[in-house]
């Protein structure tokens, strides 16, 4: 080896990538620097005997691809014994690639060639990265990213789920979950009060899956004591080998052979800084490990199953105690902003990792618009039982505008037009939730009058107040109905079985915490005219 060449291999050694050198008459490797020899296992000794070139690519489909790669760069030169002249560089080239021991990574390669004295081709170097860990990465964002929608989609399912539904709407998450983490069961256990027994609630099993729910109720929770000092701390369980767990989980093992389990995952359902249960998946055919990042996002789904039934129970309390403040406090507020809240927190992490994925944006964005509403539900909630709430100066034709804009998807598939007739000028000092009023008029109309095709709103100054009346085009509400329809439980049309007559009572309550009033009257010839009046200004 000549002086130069000496030191042109010095430096290429500390390179900081891996670097290789192939003689071309022979495709042979003769040259690897330190970052090579750690990136593809071999030694020196191994490149003194001769590593032929075939032997780094994953497959013979590899090795030839990569051929036809050099070939498109120049390799005539080296076949016909002519000066290379194609020096414009080459681009980044991704093969599967192999090392000493037969284990593969993902290689990006750029290539260029060796030229002796004379300019012809005698040789080639590659420059090799490991894009393993990045593919793992690129992956695992994507499956958080699905993962995240689906959650997003769970969440909204149960926000507005009737409590009748609730039990069969988790057993469609278990199924919808399972089937994306790729289990054979997913299932929900819920402890009693006093932590001393756990009961299989729910359950989903894939096909050929034999249910343990039936053979899983009433159990003392001292079966599973290296399990309970888990999610008694608030941990995940997360067991890749059901056969490798420690002797102090003897117990657990046992259970879980006998259930012919291999793999699986438990996260704690935790309800008011208490455990309160917990959520688990199954692996039956196969041993599997998940990504702690997948545990995490899955831990939200026990939050969202948890916060239904517990809107449940306290829905039912309310049906019978007719509490309308458990019902917007307890529920609504409380129950959902958990869940809200995590899927913005994390949808926001995926954003600022992915700022371009339009569909993580959107998941942002809804979640964002979720917290919105529900911080308007407090104020609402503030409003109903007599509380003071803040009060600003809003422009009215903005506001409407705003709110009818959500409805425009909702318009156009009922082939219904809304035309807004409110001055520009007219300023009120109100809440925003204020906008909640004519969500309620925009929706009943949309359900109730869209025989009518349109609906107009319109706004008069009055003095010290305002007049603003929603105007539908439809069936004209009977005279003695109208005096009731702001009251709770009453519904504008007796078909609509799944309503509960809540939205015109909460736009009665909203009305009245302004200080204002509200009425529906003829709207002549046919239809009706849903009206609210508030004072312009607000002390």
């Amino acid at each position: 080896m000549d002086d130069f060449k000496r030191e042109v291999y010095k430096f290429l050694d500390f390179l900081p990538g891996a670097l290789i050198e192939i003689d071309l008459s022979r495709r042979m490797i003769i040259y690897m620097n330190r970052m090579a020899f750690f990136l593809l296992g071999h030694s020196q000794s191994d490149v003194d005997t001769g590593i032929p070139l075939r032997d780094i690519f994953q497959n013979d489909n590899e090795y030839e691809r990569a051929l036809k790669v050099a070939k498109s760069f120049g390799l005539e030169s080296y076949q016909t014994h002519t000066p290379y002249s194609r020096y414009k560089k080459q681009d980044l080239y991704d093969f599967m690639m192999r090392r000493k021991d037969g284990s593969g990574f993902v290689g990006e390669c750029q290539g260029s060639f060796v030229l002796d004295e004379n300019q012809v081709p005698v040789g080639a170097r590659i420059y090799i990265r490991d894009l393993t860990e990045q593919r793992a990465m690129g992956e695992l964002l994507h499956l958080l990213n699905e993962l995240g929608s689906l959650i997003s989609q769970i969440s909204s399912k149960f926000i507005n789920l009737p409590i009748e539904e609730i039990d069969k709407g988790i057993n469609i998450a278990l199924r919808d979950i399972g089937e994306f983490v790729d289990v054979d069961r997913s299932y929900v256990f819920l402890f009693t009060d006093n932590l001393t027994q756990m009961n299989n609630t729910h359950e989903w099993c894939g096909e050929g899956i034999e249910p343990q729910m039936d053979n899983l109720q009433d159990l003392p929770v001292e079966i599973l004591p290296w399990w309970m000092e888990r999610l008694k701390n608030f941990e995940n369980i997360h067991i890749p080998r059901v056969v490798d767990l420690p002797p102090e989980a003897s117990s657990e093992k046992e259970i879980l052979k006998d259930q012919d389990i291999q793999s699986l995952i438990v996260v704690p359902i935790i309800y008011a800084e208490a455990l309160v249960g917990f959520l688990g998946f199954d692996s039956v055919r196969s041993e599997k490990t998940w990504p702690k990042e997948i545990i995490s996002m899955v831990k939200i789904i026990g939050e969202i199953f948890i916060n239904a039934l517990k809107r449940k129970h306290a829905e039912k309390q309310v049906r019978d105690s007719d509490s309308l403040r458990e019902l917007l406090l307890d529920i609504i507020t409380h129950d959902l902003r958990n869940p809200a809240s995590s899927i913005y927190s994390f949808s926001e992490l995926a954003h600022t990792d992915l700022p371009e994925n339009k569909l993580i944006e959107q998941i942002h964005l809804s979640s964002e618009r979720l917290i919105k509403v529900l911080d308007n539900t407090t104020t609402l909630a503030q409003a109903t039982f007599g509380e003071r709430i803040p009060f600003e100066e809003l422009n009215l034709n903005d506001l409407v505008t705003e709110v009818t804009d959500e409805f425009s998807s909702r318009l156009y598939e009922a082939e219904m037009d809304l035309r807004i007739d409110i001055p520009q000028s007219i300023i009120i000092t109100a809440n925003t939730l204020i906008k909640e009023v004519f969500k309620n008029y925009i929706s009943n109309a949309i359900k109730y009058a869209r025989d009518g095709k349109m609906i107009l709103i319109e706004a008069v100054v009055e003095n010290e107040s305002v007049l603003i009346s929603l105007k539908d085009f439809g069936n004209t509400i009977p005279e003695k109905n109208r005096i009731n329809v702001y009251e709770r439980g009453i519904q504008l049309a007796s078909d609509q079985k799944s309503s509960r007559g809540l939205g015109l009572a909460i736009v009665k309550r909203i009305a009245e915490a302004h200080d204002g009033e509200v009425w529906v009257e003829p709207n002549l010839p046919q239809g009706n005219s849903f009206c609210l009046r508030l004072p312009r200004w607000m002390g």
